[in-house]
């Protein structure tokens, strides 16, 4: 009890001027502080942050302007002890600046497509700065619905492939990708495509391409959606050039009878092709078969030529034609009877003198019209074979010098044909 009297005493005594010493010792702190660490006002400029976003996809909506709000910059003034200013200035990581999703009611679908202003707020790094302003204050949002749907991936194709090369549709894969995002911005796509130079692909290439997402108006809306894949693997084709001759047809077959081939053309006579430079120095010409077995007219026979190159390892290069024309004409032949003298029939392969027994030969010759008028029994050359025969008496078929599509029709006439001096060659003379 002594001990805490003594206390009180000590306590007691001078109060007024103790407690003049202590109000005296705060004011010199506060003068000293503020002299050694005064409060000092900087602006800064700081990103804008979302937050409780998720209340909005958990309603199907989402915020259309997002990527103009994220590039919004917020001017903070601020005012702190100039310590704490400074080091603010090298990390601004402890101001934050934020909207908050949370409050809003989106039970209301009239908010689609409005501006909503929302009020923005800060996170400070502790009590010791205040705010002084700041600008905006509030921001704008405009919600729209989240919706997704699948588009096809085009092919943007940049210049052409080398001169002497040929390049075919690329294969996309995958060949569609679902894109997620605002039903605003969803609408308004036109276009999903990936974009390949093929000025110097000189072989068929794999490349993986990114997506671009494109409206009507030619804008990338790509930052405004979510795409199921960035990426899509493109594969083109490209082959050497070349050219295969068409040689003339190999008929298979006769006309019908009574009917003769006058002439065969075809076209084209080369096509231009595609494949490997080994395919193309191991072929230079193909010859195309035509079975024309019975015709009886002038008739046109469709050959497609890509069978015999695919067997070679090469391709109709892309627009180039590929059925081969092949006209084959026919015409009747008709028939001619000539009675010929003997004398116009001559003997070949013996230089002995011969005599033929027959006055006269019945003779049939068949051929076109046109040439059959030309021939007579007055101008028909004709002609026996005794090579290899002795002096004597034969019988040999007679043969025709004929013009071509001309022949004699049947079996050959025969002759007698006494070969040198007979009797003398009897007689032993």
């Amino acid at each position: 009890m002594t001990v805490f009297k003594s206390i009180w005493g000590f306590l007691a005594g001078n109060f007024v001027w103790k407690v003049l010493s202590l109000s005296f010792a705060v004011v010199i702190w506060f003068v000293v502080i503020n002299y050694t660490n005064p409060l000092e006002t900087g602006t800064f400029r700081i990103p804008l942050s979302i937050i409780n976003e998720d209340s909005l996809t958990d309603n199907n909506f989402l915020i259309f302007n997002k990527p103009d709000l994220e590039s919004t910059g917020i001017e903070v003034r601020i005012r702190a002890p100039r310590s704490l200013l400074a080091e603010l200035s090298s990390d601004l990581s402890g101001v934050t600046a934020y909207i908050d999703l949370g409050p809003i009611d989106f039970s209301h679908t009239a908010l689609l497509g409005e501006a909503m202003p929302i009020t923005v707020r800060y996170s400070l790094p502790s009590n010791s700065f205040e705010v002084l302003r700041h600008s905006p204050d509030r921001v704008n949002i405009v919600l729209d619905r989240y919706v997704s749907r699948s588009f096809p991936i085009s092919v943007i194709y940049i210049g052409d492939v080398p001169d002497g090369y040929s390049s075919s549709e690329a294969i996309i894969d995958p060949q569609t990708v679902i894109i997620s995002g605002p039903r605003t911005a969803i609408n308004d796509i036109a276009s999903v495509s990936v974009t390949i130079d093929q000025t110097t692909i000189t072989s068929t290439t794999s490349l993986i391409k990114g997506l671009a997402v494109y409206n009507d108006l030619n804008r990338d809306l790509t930052d405004r959606v979510n795409l199921s894949t960035d990426t899509a693997e493109v594969t083109l084709f490209v082959s050497k050039i070349g050219t295969v001759n068409v040689t003339p047809p190999n008929i298979i077959g006769l006309p019908a009878e009574n009917f003769m081939i006058t002439s065969v053309t075809h076209t084209p006579r080369a096509i231009e092709v595609v494949g490997d430079e080994d395919s193309l120095d191991n072929i230079s010409d193909i010859t195309l078969d035509v079975v024309i077995s019975g015709i009886s007219q002038t008739t046109e026979f469709s050959i497609d030529a890509r069978p015999h190159l695919l067997a070679n390892n090469l391709n109709v290069r892309n627009l180039t034609p590929h059925m081969v024309t092949v006209t084959v004409v026919v015409e009747r032949l008709e028939s001619k009877e000539l009675t010929v003298s003997s004398d116009r029939i001559i003997a070949v392969g013996s230089a002995l003198p011969f005599n033929i027994e027959d006055e006269y030969v019945q003779i049939t010759i068949r051929g076109l019209v046109g040439a059959l008028e030309m021939i007579d029994e007055n101008n028909i050359d004709l002609y026996v074979d005794m090579s290899g025969t002795d002096i004597g008496v034969h019988q040999r078929q007679v043969h025709a010098s004929l013009p071509v599509n001309v022949e004699i029709q049947g079996e050959h006439p025969t002759v007698t044909i006494q070969l040198g001096d007979v009797e003398r060659f009897e007689s032993g003379e």
